[in-house]
């Protein structure tokens, strides 16, 4: 007899009332209140050759210059240079298609988020490295201001294999860790953070908690209301540059205003870990 993957329940709060449900397809990540960013290449209407979103990537290797937030609203994912677009990688993982960056000089721009984090802020991201040991430090998700530096995520590989997230908050530097990955990385996770003002960030991997920060000094209606750069995908902004870019497979990342409580955060992780056949 064949085996059959069991997807235990989650409950979330939507709307107020306990929703239950056991795959994916029964839960949106628009049920939780404050979603400012939802990009998943499932999707095929949302992804475009050119930053202009008027061509369509639909064969494999089709280079992705546009992923539209699911979102109504602001906040697409864009690359003018044609150089600098990743590339679409169809039935890639679980099935389903990815968005590959090559490590070089590919990376896709999403519009400033200024405003949108004053309640919290938290985030997912189903990915995966292909090179888990860089020659040296890579920063593959993320965006910084300067003078006082600030972050509304970055994320860092070093070239042991340390994964972490990291805030800064009027310069001053908090680090959790993710995990640490071996030289030829070849899973999936999905990663997680959340950050709560005047308290905590919290990461987790694969819906298990990793690495906490105490952030209660920082005054986050600093970092909330920065006119911080642009959040890159497959590098880190710093500067209006990018910075670290790296071997990165993307498939869905969402984003939220708000510091989602452990019932909503462990609903969306296990969306994504049945979704793409981690659960």
């Amino acid at each position: 007899m064949r085996g059959r993957a069991i997807h235990r329940p989650v409950a979330v709060k939507q709307y107020g009332t306990p929703c239950w449900f056991t795959r994916p397809e029964e839960f949106s990540p628009a049920n939780v209140p404050g979603l400012v960013l939802w990009l998943a290449a499932s999707d095929g209407a949302t992804l475009f050759q050119t930053s202009s979103l008027d061509t369509p990537a639909v064969a494999d290797g089709d280079p992705v210059g546009g992923w539209k937030n699911r979102v109504a609203g602001a906040y697409h994912a864009l690359q003018a240079t044609s150089g600098r677009r990743p590339l679409l990688r169809l039935n890639a993982v679980h099935g389903l298609p990815l968005v590959e960056f090559d490590g070089s000089d590919d990376y896709l721009a999403i519009s400033r988020m200024t405003g949108q984090f004053a309640a919290g802020m938290s985030y997912f991201l189903a990915m995966k490295f292909a090179d888990g040991r860089p020659s040296g430090t890579r920063r593959p998700f993320g965006a910084r201001s300067s003078l006082p530096v600030q972050s509304y995520f970055t994320s860092i590989l070093t070239s042991s294999g340390n994964l972490s997230h990291a805030t800064w908050i009027d310069s001053e530097f908090y680090e959790n860790a993710y995990l640490n990955l071996p030289d030829a990385e070849t899973a999936w996770h999905v990663l997680s953070t959340v950050a709560t003002p005047g308290s905590d960030v919290t990461s987790y991997v694969d819906g298990v908690e990793s690495g906490t920060s105490d952030i209660s000094e920082g005054t986050w209606a600093n970092l909330a209301g920065a006119v911080a750069e642009s959040p890159f995908l497959g590098a880190d902004n710093n500067a209006t540059s990018p910075s670290g870019p790296h071997t990165l497979r993307l498939a869905e990342v969402l984003i939220y205003g708000a510091a989602l409580d452990a019932a909503s955060r462990a609903a969306v992780e296990h969306y994504l870990l049945a979704k793409y056949g981690l659960s």
